[in-house]
Parts: structure tokens; sequence; C-alpha cells
């Protein structure tokens, strides 16, 4: 396994040994605990730097502050491995913080992304170190994820600027090799989808209706499997428009079992979904769709199961096509609503409560939820909005996506 995080406990000359052996002790023990984690020797001195780094590939650097007197040892190392990004760990004895806010100072002054992470006492750094493992592992799926792009032969413009940005790697997925693959599905496959995941839920439609919509999200999850894609994405409405059903079942379930999977072609949506996946929880692709005076309505037809409190399977908003999912969202938790921009150099992000959601109204998407942003005015989100679609994410994860943007090297606004 190849090391996503390569630690270097920095120590000065002045203090003996003995000063932070024990300190360096309690590291190891937390850091050993993780598959792709390395922490090295402990360095001391700049001569030792560069020797020591032509062994090592070192994807994301943290350096440890077991003593103070190392803050120009730190800035060394970063400058040597040209970083923009680098995590400072600190503790509450032996003038540990001091070296690390002096580095971090300084670093920032060249542009160098900064992030610290103090605990008192070694052995309590672990809550934050695994938010920050977590956000390194999303970051890191960013740049290699494999996208399949379903029901187009090529790559669209859309498609080789998300692999130019990114780094990720898109496949298209053929309308002949969709259909083959639905014309594999059983009605027994359909059924037990049916039983297994709609068993709760309000069918208002002909369940005969379902068995193309059902086949298609099967068939697209065969496919996914097979070519060992991460995500997947299409254009719907050219979709909708040959086949005659939506693809909302499809997006829905596939969000729903880990799979991130963005309708309209959204890259920029298609990234969120994947970091909520990483952070371990969930998003849904919504529109903004009318504001009050102190919320936000957002619309779509592609609610995740896992999202909602009940369920109804009904037709499509825009076209009356099977079928498309209403959902109440769950109502005691906190949610995160997020977007990043066209150019993929900014994320927007926002805390927001949930205040209704289900089928309100018969003129917008199936599942509606009206939000109640922190710290912002309806009024005012419409000024910093940076396009249609958002994605809502369960959970507050306002730190993380902070952290996030600093190791994209994209701005975090909110």
């Amino acid at each position: 396994m190849e090391n996503l995080v390569t630690i270097i406990p920095l120590a000065s000359k002045v203090h003996p040994q003995r000063t932070y052996r024990e300190t360096l002790k309690s590291y190891t023990e937390i850091f050993i605990r993780y598959p792709d984690v390395k922490l090295l020797d402990v360095v001391t001195d700049v001569g030792e730097v560069e020797e020591l780094l032509k062994k090592e590939n070192i994807k994301h650097l943290a350096l440890i502050f077991l003593t103070g007197g190392t803050s120009s040892l730190a800035r060394h190392i970063v400058k040597v491995l040209k970083k923009k990004f680098v995590t400072l760990i600190a503790h509450g004895s032996d003038n540990s913080l001091p070296s690390a806010l002096s580095c971090k100072g300084r670093l920032e002054l060249i542009g160098v992304k900064t992030h610290i992470i103090f605990s008192a006492n070694p052995v309590d750094v672990v809550d934050e170190f695994n938010r920050l493992y977590k956000v390194l592992h999303a970051a890191y799926a960013t740049k290699t994820m494999k996208v399949a792009l379903i029901y187009d032969s090529k790559k669209s413009s859309e498609a080789l600027e998300f692999e130019r940005r990114t780094g990720a790697k898109v496949i298209p997925i053929s309308p002949s090799e969709i259909d083959e693959e639905m014309d594999n599905v059983s009605t027994s496959d359909v059924e037990e989808v049916l039983k297994k995941v709609f068993g709760g839920a309000k069918i208002r439609l002909s369940k005969k209706l379902l068995h193309k919509p059902l086949s298609f999200y099967i068939a697209v999850k065969n496919i996914v499997k097979r070519i060992g894609a991460d995500a997947a994405t299409i254009n719907c409405f050219k979709f909708i428009t040959e086949k005659n059903i939506t693809p909302c079942i499809a997006v829905a379930l596939l969000i729903n079992e880990g799979i991130p999977f963005a309708c309209e072609e959204d890259y920029h949506s298609l990234l969120l979904l994947t970091i909520a996946n990483k952070l371990n929880t969930v998003g849904w692709i919504a529109n903004p769709s009318s504001i009050g005076k102190d919320y936000i309505v957002f619309a779509h037809c592609t609610i995740a199961p896992k999202l909602t409190e009940s369920l109804s399977i009904l037709e499509h908003f825009e076209t009356g096509k099977p079928a498309s999912l209403s959902g109440k969202l769950i109502s005691n938790v906190k949610y995160t609503i997020a977007r990043i921009t066209y150019d993929y150099k900014r994320l927007f992000a926002l805390a927001a409560t949930l205040e209704k959601s289900g089928l309100i109204s018969k003129r917008m998407c199936r599942t509606q939820a009206y939000f109640k942003l922190k710290d912002l005015r309806p009024s005012e989100f419409l000024k910093k909005a940076k396009g249609n679609h958002h994605v809502i994410i369960q959970g507050n994860i306002l730190h993380e996506l902070k952290i996030l943007s600093k190791v994209l090297n994209i701005t975090f606004e909110n």
C-alpha cells in the first residue's frame, strides 16, 4: 500500500533526547495504527534532510514539532519538497506550539497553505487527525477517480475539462452497451429491488412502469462494477428523450449504496458527492428553486433513500416519465449546502437546518426541502450563489471542507 501521509518529527539539537522521548513514543503509538501513514525518524538538522527525502515519495506532508527551535528546519523541508500544503502538529510542552506557529506564519507569507493540529497532550491528537485523514483520502479520490459517463459514446467538452482540472478519468459507456446490459436484467431482479429497497415506499404509479427505470439502475450498477469505476454521471435529458424513462432512481440508489452518481453530467457536484462519500456521509444534488423571508427551497427528483424518513415513487416532474423519488428528509440532523464553481477554483459552503420537506408543491421537482441558512439571509444567498446545482450533505462538514480547500488549493467561501 502506498503511503498517503508521511510524518516527519522535528527536534532541536539543544534539547536532549530524553526531553522528547516520551512525546515521540506517544505519537508513534498513534500513527502506527494507520496503514498508509508513515512516520520517519526524528530530524534535528538541515544536513539530514536532503538525503532522507531522496528515499521518500511524499504525497501529503505532516511535521511534528517535538520541541521548540524547529521552525526554520520545518520550513526548509517544505521548500525542498516544494509543497503547497502542509500539516503542522504541535503539543503543549517544550515550546512545540510557538515553533509551529512561527513556521505557519512564515510559510503562509510565501503561499504555502497550512493546517495546524494542536493537542496539549500528544495522545489527544487522534480525533483531529482522523478528520484530517478522511479529508486527505477525499482529496486523493477527487484526483484519481474513474468516472463512467453513462449513455455516451465519447467524452463531452465538460468531461475533458473535468479531466484536465482534476486528473480524474472519464470512461464513456455507449447507448448500445447500456441497452445490452438492460436486456440482461430479469423481472425477478427488478422485483427483488422493489421488495428490498422500496418495500416501505409509497408507489404512486403502475409497477409495470418501474421495470425499465429499475433495469437501468441494475445495468449501470453492473457496468460500474465491471469497469472498476468509482462514480458515474449522465446527460439526463438526452437519455430521457431517447429512452422515455428517467435516470432518477438509478442516481438515487447508487448514491445510496456509496457510488456517487451525478445527474445532468454535473462534474462539479460529482466531486462533492465523492467528497461526502469519503467523509462517511451522503449528498443530494438539488436546485435552489424558491426563497422566502428566512428560508430557501431546494428541490430535485433524486433523493437517496438513506437521507429520508419516508419515500414515494412517482412520475418525473418536468417530463411525466417514470420515475422520480419524493422523500421527507431526516429532520433531526444538521446539513451542509455546498457548491464548487464552474472553473473549479472555489468552494462555497454553508451550514443549514431543515425546516420542512416532502412533496409540498406540484410545480417543483419531487423532493423539496426548506432550509434555513446559518449566518446568511436568503437574499444574500442569491448574490453569493455560484450556479444552480448545490449538494445538500448530511452533517455539518464545514471544518472538513475548509481543510479540503487548502489541500486542493482552491478558495473556500461562505
